[in-house]
Parts: structure tokens; sequence; C-alpha cells
């Protein structure tokens, strides 16, 4: 991925986690949308399309985050955050459904102009 370079950091020492899929690893550093009881080092948004595209740009948020996984920390006020990330997740799938619903009733408003010109 190469995020690691966007943040100083060495390969070795990041887990890079955007889509919340791996298991934990041994890694200092986590880069994650999970939510996890580690010191947040630094958190982005999910404002931007791909997800990489957050961290390249240094999007400040509380969706994506960058923890120290040496140091423990309660991070239960975080936990709001898996609306704004389904809120992210829907929004592209939204668009798709627009299109449809637009080329639907396009299709049904030619088809009924026919009908009429017909009788």
């Amino acid at each position: 991925m190469g995020l690691e370079r966007y943040l100083n950091f060495k390969p070795e020492d990041l887990c890079v986690d955007i889509y919340g899929q791996k298991p934990l690893n041994n890694r200092k550093y986590l880069l994650t949308t999970k939510i996890y009881d580690y010191k947040v080092i630094k958190s982005f948004a999910l404002e931007m399309r791909p997800q990489e595209a957050n961290i390249i740009n240094n999007i400040i948020g509380n969706s994506i985050f960058l923890y120290n996984t040496a140091i423990k920390n309660n991070n239960r006020h975080f936990y709001f955050n898996k609306t704004r990330n389904f809120i992210y997740y829907y929004k592209l799938q939204s668009h798709f459904f627009n299109i449809i619903k637009t080329v639907g009733l396009m299709t049904y408003n030619k088809i009924k102009k026919i009908i009429r010109h017909k009788r």
C-alpha cells in the first residue's frame, strides 16, 4: 500500500488495516477503522474515496485511527464512528440507487408517452 511513507513509519513498524478486516499482529503501530483500546496517535476522516486518500491528504477526523499498540487506552468515546462508517459506505450505494431510479423513471415516462400516442 505504501501508506507508511505518508505517516513517516517503516513498513515493518506499521500494520495497515484500512478496511478493518485483518487480525491484529505484533507491529507497534496500527492504522485501522476498528476501535481498539490503544493510544490513538492520530485519527482521520472518511470523507474521500478511496479510503487511503484521507490519509494521503491528511484529512483529520474520527473514523480511521493510527494506534500505538504498546500503550493501552480506553477509547469507548469513539464507538459512535460505526454509524459514520455505515454512512460512508452507504453513500456509494445510494448514488447507484439514485442512478437506477432516474433511469427507471425516464424509461417509465417514455413508455407512458408511447402508450398515449398509440391511443
